[in-house]
């Protein structure tokens, strides 16, 4: 109980990095693990680790005996031991940066400043996805996405699912009031509309309806397109994560 106390304190207290372990915790707190070394902390779930604070050797060999591959999310500081000891990294998202990482930036919504907004919108129906009503235009990955949190939103033009958001992520209790909004999606056919916008405005309007007293969301840093749609619904940048997908380099322990 003691580490769940610590994590929690920590988590409140940097929101905008730990907002997904905040809701794995909340679902299944037996699966999250966390460690402090002094500065440095480790905390996972499943193969999501996230390395916090002070570089520290120790906590990467934690890392080894416990994860063949993983998501791997850290502060900058950390670059040079995460490229020393692990190897076949890659990217988490690849079709926006030429990085050999990723840097997301975590946004988190100005409630007042969203409402208070005049927004050019397209005159378009954003319906919230059914999977009886609409299994076929989704794979698996957003079906399963749909049965969570609040659910998706998406965009249908000819029967063709066009656009899509989800807010998967949400956490509602004495102590936390947030979610994540997670794959929000356009088409190529039909970038440059304001369809993402659209999608977002939805998924803001339906998480506010809901009371959710803190909204995020992480976007790749070179993804300029959307950060400017995000700043303009009311999105802040709070924090910046670097992220890669990762296998242990077991010759350099």
């Amino acid at each position: 109980m003691i580490l769940a106390s610590q994590f929690l304190d920590l988590a409140e207290k940097y929101l905008p990095r730990f907002c997904y372990m905040v809701d794995n915790y909340y679902k299944f707190p037996e699966l999250l693990k966390f460690q402090i070394i002094g500065q440095s902390v480790l905390c996972s779930y499943e193969h999501y680790v996230v390395l916090y604070g002070e570089p520290n050797v120790d906590l990467v060999h934690q890392i080894k005996d416990n994860y063949p591959s993983f998501s791997l999310s850290f502060n900058k500081e950390w670059l040079p031991l995460v490229f020393d000891h692990f190897s076949k990294c890659t990217l988490v998202e690849k079709s926006v940066t030429t990085r050999k990482y990723n840097l997301f930036i975590c946004m988190e919504l100005n409630i007042e400043k969203f409402q208070n907004s005049k927004l050019d919108l397209p005159k378009l129906d954003v319906v919230d996805l059914d999977e009886k009503k609409h299994g076929k235009l989704l794979e698996l990955g957003r079906t399963i996405k749909i049965s969570k949190g609040l659910g998706g939103s998406g965009i249908i033009i000819d029967d063709e699912l066009v656009a899509v958001g989800f807010i998967p992520h949400l956490v509602t209790n004495n102590r936390f009031s947030l979610c994540v909004f997670r794959d929000i999606w356009v088409n190529e056919k039909y970038r440059g509309k304001g369809y993402g916008k659209l999608i977002t405005f939805h998924l803001c309007l339906k998480a506010i309806k809901q009371g959710v007293k803190r909204i995020f969301l992480w976007v790749e840093k070179d993804n300029l397109s959307a950060i400017k749609v995000y700043s303009k619904l009311g999105f802040e940048t709070k924090d910046e994560v670097y992220a890669l997908i990762c296998s242990f380099n077991k010759e350099q322990i």
